[in-house]
């Protein structure tokens, strides 16, 4: 048996390492063998683990069908054993497979529970992702103003820290709103800063964070010549970690009617 756990265990790991370096596939299928021997060793605390891991390599696919299997059984399984940390990643999971598929209600209702959560494990990481994550619902219902201030408490949670491995993906959701409301240049001033912080950080953008910024350059390019486009591409590169969410904060809360999002 601590062998089979021994196995489990380097097979999860190595599963985290190629997540990390962007091969999804991969990484599922060390996920998945992991947790084959979790639950013949009938490790439920793994089994939820494994669960959660694999509802992320299927999220991150856009596999939402196995990423609501997945986590449907993983909550439970949570639930079940206590492991309230591993139940916040699952709810946030859930609330963002709603989001995309439209049931805004369900998706406010898993991502304030896992708010919730979150606060009290003082878990920084998922208190900002779920903010954000709320901030997105609020977007995507027109709510722009509710999105803009949960966006900016999210990003305010990066100032002082090092590197800024979270900032990017809440600069693409700035990003949104400028774009959603005319502001094109500085949609791409943001996008230009996210894609320069992911270089110096050698993290690449997940598949829906990418096809996120290419829905805002769609709306965002054709409104700019295309030396505007590249100079304000420029200028987002050359900021800083601070510059970058210096300059989301300045971002105008929206008051008129949006054009797209």
């Amino acid at each position: 048996m601590q062998d089979e756990r021994g196995v489990a265990e380097t097979l999860f790991n190595l599963g985290i390492v190629l997540f990390y370096q962007g091969d999804y596939q991969a990484a599922g299928s060390r996920f998945e063998q992991s947790l084959v021997i979790e639950r013949s060793l009938d490790d439920h605390w793994g089994i939820a683990v494994g669960l959660s891991r694999l509802s992320t390599v299927a999220y991150v696919q856009g596999d939402h069908e196995a990423a609501s299997m997945y986590v449907a059984e993983g909550i439970a399984i949570a639930h079940a054993v206590g492991n309230t940390s591993i139940l916040a990643e699952l709810l946030f999971f859930k609330g963002q497979r709603a989001r995309l598929s439209g049931d805004y209600a369900t998706a406010q209702e898993a991502l304030a529970e896992c708010l919730t959560i979150s606060r009290v494990l003082d878990d920084k990481v998922w208190v900002a992702s779920t903010l954000a994550g709320l901030g997105r619902v609020a977007r995507d219902r027109g709510d722009y103003h509710t999105a803009h201030d949960l966006f900016s408490e999210a990003i305010r949670m990066q100032q002082g820290t090092e590197g800024g491995v979270w900032v990017a993906p809440y600069l693409a959701d700035f990003a949104s709103l400028c774009v959603a409301h005319g502001q094109a240049r500085q949609a791409v001033h943001l996008l230009g800063a996210a894609a320069a912080l992911r270089e110096a950080l050698r993290t690449l953008a997940k598949p829906f964070e990418r096809d996120e910024s290419e829905r805002i350059l769609v709306v965002a390019r054709p409104q700019m010549s295309d030396a505007e486009f590249e100079a304000a591409w420029a200028a987002g590169r050359r900021m800083s970690v601070a510059q970058a969410i210096a300059y989301a904060l300045n971002v105008p809360v929206p008051t008129d009617s949006p054009i797209s999002h």
